[in-house]
């Protein structure tokens, strides 16, 4: 390994040195992105359950009575 390294120059070590913090960055953003999607994903059920819950007590509420919901086709 050290062999490629005295071959190649001053040109090899920050090619190493880049190609080690974009590993890095790589892995601490898979991280990231992992916390993010662990944690939102009950918010996003409750967020998607009052939704369900609100619309229908919405719509139910602005029906009129004897309304019919079907759309008519003529």
């Amino acid at each position: 390994m050290m062999n490629v390294f005295a071959a190649s120059g001053i040109v090899m070590w920050p090619l190493l040195l880049f190609s080690l913090l974009a590993i890095a960055l790589i892995i601490e953003r898979l991280i990231f992105w992992l916390r993010i999607s662990h944690s939102q994903t009950p918010m996003l059920r409750h967020v998607l359950c009052s939704y369900r819950i609100e619309g229908l007590r919405l719509g139910m509420a602005t029906q009129a009575p004897g309304s019919d919901d079907g759309a008519e086709v003529e």
